[in-house]
Order: structure tokens, then sequence, then C-alpha cells
């Protein structure tokens, strides 16, 4: 079974911060959104922001994930819970 490249580098690491990663699915992002505005269709517009929507809250949860030595996975939903309750 082959694991996704890019989903890996979305994933920060115990020992490096996650702000590359964050700065690269940003940077994605805003160039998903870039060549949407330029698409030529409505399909393909959508699409293409809708990806980019995609990427940019992997990078938002990406800023927020921190080690909290929990054992098990936490959810999405876990994660914005509790970076909405810290700001």
């Amino acid at each position: 079974m082959s694991v996704n490249c890019e989903i890996e580098s979305a994933i920060p690491s115990a020992d490096t911060p996650p702000v590359s990663s964050v700065l690269e699915l940003l940077e994605r992002a805003w160039e998903g959104l870039l060549e949407a505005c330029h698409s030529s269709t409505p399909q393909e517009r959508y699409e293409l922001a809708h990806l980019a929507s995609l990427r940019a809250a992997s990078a938002l949860i990406a800023a927020r994930t921190t080690s909290s030595g929990w054992s098990r996975p936490r959810s999405v939903g876990v994660v914005a819970s509790n970076s909405s309750r810290a700001n």
C-alpha cells in the first residue's frame, strides 16, 4: 500500500514544527484559488476552489495540532474545538 507524499508532508512529526507544512499548504491553497479564478468553466472553478479550501483547512488543522501525549489520534472536530477555546 503506497502513501501519498502530500499527506505525509502535511502531518508534522514529533521533532519538527509544522511551520513548513502549514506554509506549503497555504501556498498551494492560494495557487489553487488563483487557478480557479482563471478557469474557463464554472465546474472547473468550483472544483479548484473547493480543493483550495480543503488545503487551507488542512493548514489550519496542521497549525493547531500539537503533541499532547495522547496514545490515539484526535479527530478534526476535537482539534478545532480545542483551538477555538484557546482563542
